[in-house]
């Protein structure tokens, strides 16, 4: 379902359970689009909660922007849109997991928890080896040689050959990063970076998911977030890489469902 909003996105969304449930707000990874949480929302409306995932701009099914915007004010006006109230539990990966905290710091009337998984830091520094490895994605080529090479960095992660992943965690993620890749443009405001010194202002619980075979820097952005968002829980997740969710949704769902019984 694609639902236009105040600040002109025009957003698919997927939103189950009765508006009176308690929300829960799913952001996806930069990699992926709201397919990413089906193991997530199938536990979710099985435990009574409204389960709310969408596609942002230029992601799965929402079409791409025509001007500058922020990933935050979309937020903020979907939840206006769908008569969430004060607070939503926020469950995020990666960019998502970012875009989470962002809202934490900047609005936090609007955040009950956080439940975050291989998630990015706004303000982080990347390492100079992560960079590198920015810069030979770029120098990639073609469209499908980018998206084999962003597999490699993210849904592999460094221990592990293509062969060794999930099969249908990677041709999942293969087919949601061509869209997200093929709808990239420049409109998107980048995320505050202030967000990363802010962290200590969080005051609602949160538990940070992170898988052992990530690349480095995942690991220590969940890491730092840990030490620094006060009360804060993390767990490292042994056999899996950056969708931690799709490769041990089982593990990952009893931990969600325990935080938001918090």
């Amino acid at each position: 379902m694609l639902v236009t909003l105040a600040t002109g996105a025009r957003l698919a969304i997927t939103d189950e359970q009765p508006t009176a449930a308690p929300a829960v707000v799913l952001l996806h990874a930069g990699i992926a689009d709201r397919r990413m949480w089906r193991p997530q929302l199938a536990a979710l409306r099985a435990a009574g909660f409204r389960a709310i995932a969408y596609d942002r701009r230029g992601f799965g099914e929402a079409p791409p922007a025509d001007a500058p915007f922020a990933n935050v004010d979309d937020l903020v006006a979907l939840l206006d849109h769908l008569a969430v109230g004060r607070a939503a539990h926020l469950v995020g990966c990666s960019m998502g997991g970012g875009l989470a905290l962002e809202l934490a710091v900047t609005a936090p009337a609007r955040v009950a928890s956080l439940f975050l998984v291989s998630t990015a830091v706004p303000g982080f520094t990347p390492s100079a080896e992560l960079r590198a490895r920015y810069a030979e994605i770029e120098r990639a080529g073609s469209p499908e040689a980018v998206n084999q090479a962003e597999l490699r960095l993210w849904v592999d992660g460094p221990h592990r050959t293509p062969e060794q992943t999930p099969a249908a965690v990677r041709e999942l993620a293969r087919d949601m990063n061509a869209i997200a890749l093929a709808g990239e443009n420049d409109h998107a405001r980048p995320p505050d970076k202030g967000t990363l010194g802010r962290l200590d202002e969080i005051a609602v619980p949160v538990t940070l998911v992170a898988g052992a075979l990530d690349e480095p820097d995942t690991l220590a952005r969940t890491e730092l977030a840990a030490a620094r968002i006060p009360g804060a829980r993390r767990f490292v997740l042994a056999g899996a890489a950056h969708l931690v969710n799709l490769e041990l949704p089982d593990e990952v769902n009893r931990l969600m469902l325990e935080h938001l019984g918090r």
